[in-house]
């Protein structure tokens, strides 16, 4: 499985196509992991500080920024998105292919938030290492 990445240039070329998964995601999901809008993402793309890649032929989008502080450097996964089923048929060669970007990158680790836990401990893409524990502040 490959991850092709897509030049700045050719951002616009996909975009309406990586929206809509991004407006899927946003509706599968909760606010906590998904606080962001799918302009959020075109802004950090057409910035340079995150980078669109396509997964294989077309089966889906990966959107990743690289993150690094003085004891860590992570590829953040912000968003992925397939086709229903198609991320999941090809699920090892993705997490290959996305062990091979971080380390391409210069990151020892790869980081996803997701409001679906059990979706993502069954591929064995991603491991649980912490629960986010919230409340809002009123005034």
């Amino acid at each position: 499985m490959t991850l092709t990445p897509i030049e700045q240039k050719h951002i616009g070329d996909l975009w309406e196509w990586v929206r809509r998964g991004l407006i899927e995601i946003k509706r599968r999901s909760n606010e906590v992991a998904c606080p962001w809008h799918p302009e959020d993402i075109y802004l950090a793309l057409r910035t340079n500080s995150a980078a669109l890649y396509v997964i294989g032929a077309e089966d889906g989008f990966i959107v990743v920024q690289k993150l690094e502080s003085s004891y860590e450097r992570v590829l953040f996964v912000w968003a992925m998105w397939g086709p229903r089923g198609t991320l999941w048929r090809h699920r090892k060669a993705i997490a290959e292919a996305i062990d091979g970007l971080a380390k391409s990158v210069g990151c020892n680790r790869v980081r996803m938030i997701s409001s679906r836990d059990t979706a993502w401990t069954g591929v064995n893409l991603f491991v649980p290492v912490s629960t986010i524990f919230e409340r809002e502040v009123t005034a």
